[in-house]
């Protein structure tokens, strides 16, 4: 093997090494980036869940309110 044959072969092995770092690093973002939009879509899906949660407790204290404002006599101490 000639000293330009393995520059060559070096070379080649070097940006092929190059190549693989590049490629890793863009599936780690891609990766990062699915993560990110798992989590914010997790997180939105549990605040709806909160906020139907909320709404049917606030309806049914106002329903408890407003029954007991009809029916005086039923009132609990």
């Amino acid at each position: 093997m000639t000293r330009a044959e393995a520059l060559r072969w070096w070379q080649a092995g070097y940006q092929a090494g190059h190549q693989a770092a590049e490629h890793e690093q863009r599936a780690a973002a891609r990766w990062d980036r699915l993560v990110a939009s798992y989590r914010a879509q997790h997180a939105a899906d549990q605040q709806a869940k909160i906020d139907a949660l909320l709404l049917e407790t606030i309806d049914a204290l106002a329903s408890l309110l407003l029954s007991s404002h009809h029916h005086p006599g039923n009132r609990t101490a």
